[in-house]
């Protein structure tokens, strides 16, 4: 369980199309789904919560992700690189996204004018893309395993505004592996 549910109730009213009566009834068949199994495995100490809120009497675990330390020593580069990495077929990245390159970063660009921002991941949509047409703003694209290491040298601090979400957040898991600085919020901290 990585808080599905969850995830979509914050949701509502972000996600286009998403009702509190599509979340219910999609809350309704996981919540029977777990109660149907002897142990429920959960990545986040909150998530665990979230299903004993539900069932009571639930044996749920947590294993949460692990990300061995890549670097161990934090190193400046020299550059006002900002990076958002994501896999833009789950919702919760399409709006930190947004949110990150139409209202953020031009502060950011008003006051640092070298800054640039990475938009790395798979599965862009075409919104998503069209993003890069803004000054200072790169999209990159699908990160082959072999350029994840020059994408964090290259990278001075990584950003993940989430609106919305649940579970623990591997993009800022792998960036702290990278010892890059990490900005980001109450939702995205949720399980670090």
């Amino acid at each position: 369980f990585d808080g599905n549910w969850e995830r979509e109730e914050r949701s509502i009213g972000i996600w286009e199309g998403l009702t509190v009566e599509r979340v219910a009834t999609n809350k309704a068949k996981e919540v029977a789904a777990y109660r149907e199994v002897t142990t429920i495995w959960a990545v986040t100490a909150q998530d665990k919560q979230v299903i004993l809120n539900e069932i009571p009497n639930a044996d749920v675990r947590v294993v949460s992700n692990i990300h061995e330390p890549i670097l161990t020593t934090y190193q400046d580069n020299g550059t006002n690189t900002i990076l958002f990495i994501g896999n833009y077929t789950h919702y919760p990245n399409i709006s930190a996204i947004e949110t990150l390159a139409l209202t953020i970063f031009p502060k950011v660009k008003r006051v640092i004018k070298d800054a640039q921002l990475i938009i790395a991941g798979s599965q862009a949509t075409e919104t998503v893309i069209n993003l890069a047409n803004q000054p200072g703003i790169i999209y990159r694209g699908f990160i082959e395993e072999k350029e994840i290491d020059d994408l964090y040298k290259d990278t001075f601090l990584s950003v993940s505004p989430l609106l919305t979400g649940a579970g623990i957040k591997g993009k800022i898991c792998e960036a702290i592996a990278y010892m890059t600085p990490v900005v980001t919020n109450k939702i995205g901290n949720e399980g670090i």
